[in-house]
């Protein structure tokens, strides 16, 4: 008794949110397959998101040199300016990626919907695959056909149809021009919000900085849809290259427009501007050679699809954007001093943190395809591993900020006063980075599986707890109380996350999904036997409901192309399915395959499947995949003549 009872406490601890970052923790570090996708994805789009703040930050760095008053003016100025634009964008950007990934997933790797195209091991059509038949005195297919047909799928592959990206870029751009006509018509209002008033000295700098960056606000947010799209397809290296050569751009020509032509800020918010619109040119010219930008017409476009999740996320913007801007906000009434040490604080910990928007876009992309293509088991293994590498880029990013930030401060400004203050708010920039990067890789698992409402609703909850912090403490704490409630609201953050994986694990959830609560429930669980006596309780059994073959095939990855399948009465007889055509309903159409008799192949090509709407199919796990066998005999043409026989 003693015995089950300890047995049964190993396993409650196991089953514990925090147990997650200890599952296989020692394939952390691991480049295997699943490690290098990871690392493909997030290093690029981390490189590519650390980019803009530390042009950014160089900008801070020319302008600090002009005086601390001008360096507060452009601190307010950027922070208004990027807060608008997260609640403009960040919204399109995140459903963007997700719904990207799940259309290219579904058009490369399942049936398309479409009569004519269709998906087969040999990647050939319809009147193909008659020759693939044996027939009386004829021959397989010749290899100049073959070639011929890859050479056609390749050259429709070149330009593909994707709705979502579509709908992405003619969104980013109607919401850049909203955005430059709103921030340059209500400058000095939101200026004054922030704190710098119609006598404030910052109130010259701050309203032309703003006014001229804000011409750039269309390409911006084109870019950052665009951005998306890429992220979709598991592409980071685009965004990158585009945005280093922008904002290589930008800091070429910061010096000479703010000293050499005696701008000032006007000419940091100049060269900002043009860096935009060359990343813009950039990610325009190479994503029209991989996607018709133009789609067929205005129906295809899925407007309703984004608004829909868009509204969740907005909500959840907003509540992020308002804690961000609050806390510039009450710095700002500090007095100049105090905002030029918060920007640069604030600078450092937003660019910093990226790093780990890295992983969630890993994360984000991977899982989203995983989802589309029922592959649980990789989204459950990703998951742990971009949490595993999260908590330990946090702790790295936290002794790195921790000993070398006091001594690179003196690079932003000279000022006595405002460097005291920023060695101040070193502790709290580094010992945050931890929760940073959790917060951000829970976001990506969150968006990957879709799950935008608990997204929206629990970063909402936050944001209230936040904001009464930042009032209470920046009253009675100043500069340090405004960073203690920092610290809260990004703890707050990822205890979010891990009460997302906690609530369900339980029945009682109010926001799970099935395949969401199937991954979750993997995901903290260490081992599968420790759910299996309920799965096996036979008091509590179901009769299966049967399927035909195509429902059947819609739960296995790729949908069931290379796996086996048979009827219910069949014995030792079950095809390879080699290619599946799928109608418009999704449960019907046709099939193809290999016959096979206990286990090997009894015919030399496949051959259209029959029978495929009768409800008796069953998939067969203990067959092995061809992809994992070398067949070592086949038996003649007429074997499999028989077995079609018998299967009809």
């Amino acid at each position: 008794m003693a015995e089950k009872e300890s047995l049964n406490s190993s396993e409650d601890w196991r089953r514990l949110p925090i147990c997650t970052f200890f599952k296989e923790a020692r394939l952390v570090f691991k480049l295997d397959s699943l490690g290098r996708e990871i690392l493909s994805i997030a290093l690029p789009a981390a490189m590519a998101l650390t980019a803009d703040p530390i042009a950014s930050l160089v900008d801070t760095a020319f302008i600090g040199q002009i005086g601390p008053v001008e360096l507060a003016a452009v601190g307010v100025s950027i922070a208004i300016f990027n807060q608008v634009s997260r609640i403009a964008i960040f919204p399109l950007v995140s459903v963007t990626t997700s719904f990207v990934a799940e259309e290219d997933t579904l058009n490369g790797a399942s049936p398309k919907i479409d009569e004519g195209v269709c998906l087969e091991e040999g990647l050939t059509k319809d009147s193909e695959t008659k020759e693939f038949l044996p027939q009386k005195g004829g021959n397989v297919q010749k290899s100049d056909s073959i070639r011929e047909s890859f050479n056609i799928v390749k050259e429709e592959y070149k330009r593909r149809q994707i709705p979502s990206a579509s709908s992405a870029i003619f969104l980013g751009g109607i919401l850049g021009i909203i955005q430059a006509i709103l921030l340059i018509s209500a400058a000095k209002p939101l200026l004054s919000f922030m704190g710098v008033t119609s006598d404030s000295p910052m109130l010259y700098s701050a309203e032309r900085y703003l006014k001229l960056r804000s011409l750039g606000a269309p390409a911006v947010l084109l870019s950052l849809a665009m951005q998306g799209v890429f992220r979709g397809f598991k592409d980071t290296k685009t965004p990158l290259y585009a945005t280093v050569a922008g904002d290589a751009t930008n800091i070429a020509l910061d010096p000479i427009f703010i000293f050499v032509f005696r701008l000032g800020v006007s000419g940091a918010a100049i060269a900002h501007v043009i860096s935009q619109y060359l990343i813009s040119l950039i990610l325009v010219w190479r994503l029209a050679q991989l996607v018709d930008l133009i789609p067929p017409s205005i129906k295809h476009l899925q407007f309703d699809r984004f608004l829909k999740n868009g509204f969740l996320l907005l909500m959840r913007v907003i509540a992020v954007t308002f804690c961000v801007t609050l806390s510039a906000s009450l710095a700002a009434r500090l007095g100049p001093t105090s905002m030029a040490a918060f920007q640069v604080c604030l600078q450092i910990w937003l660019a910093v943190s990226l790093l780990a928007d890295g992983l969630a876009v890993a994360g984000q992309a991977i899982l989203a395809g995983a989802f589309a293509n029922k592959d649980y088991d990789k989204a459950t293994a990703t998951a742990i591993r971009i949490l595993q590498m999260g908590l330990v880029l946090g702790l790295a990013l936290a002794f790195i900020l921790g000993t070398g930030l006091h001594f690179g401060a003196k690079l932003f400004t000279q000022n006595v006063n405002v460097l005291h203050l920023i060695r101040i708010g070193v502790p709290f920039v580094a010992v945050t980075q931890p929760l940073n990067a959790l917060a951000f890789v829970f976001d990506g698992i969150n968006f990957g599986a879709s799950d935008f409402a608990y997204s929206a609703i629990s970063m909402v909850l936050v944001a209230v707890v936040s904001i009464i912090c930042l009032l209470i403490l920046s009253s009675t704490g100043g500069f340090i109380g405004i960073w203690v409630a920092l610290s809260i609201y990004m703890g707050l953050r990822a205890f979010a996350g891990f009460l997302r994986v906690e609530s369900l694990r339980n029945s009682s959830s109010l926001f799970r999904t099935f395949s969401f609560n199937y991954f979750i429930r993997t995901l903290s669980t260490s081992s599968p036997s420790s759910s299996a006596p309920q799965a096996q309780n036979p008091n509590k059994s179901k009769r299966k409901k049967k399927k035909n073959l195509f429902e059947v095939a819609h739960f296995l990855p790729n949908w069931g192309i290379g796996y086996h399948m048979a009827k219910n009465h069949w014995n030792e007889v079950s095809y390879e399915i080699t290619k599946i055509n799928l109608y418009k309903d999704g449960k019907h159409g046709k099939a193809w395959g290999r016959a096979h008799k206990n286990g090997l192949p009894i015919a030399d090509a496949p051959k259209k499947i029959s029978g495929v709407h009768k409800r008796c199919w069953k998939y067969l796990p203990n067959v092995v995949k061809a992809s994992e066998s070398s067949p070592t005999s086949t038996s003649s043409t007429e074997s499999g003549l028989n077995v079609e026989a018998q299967a009809t």
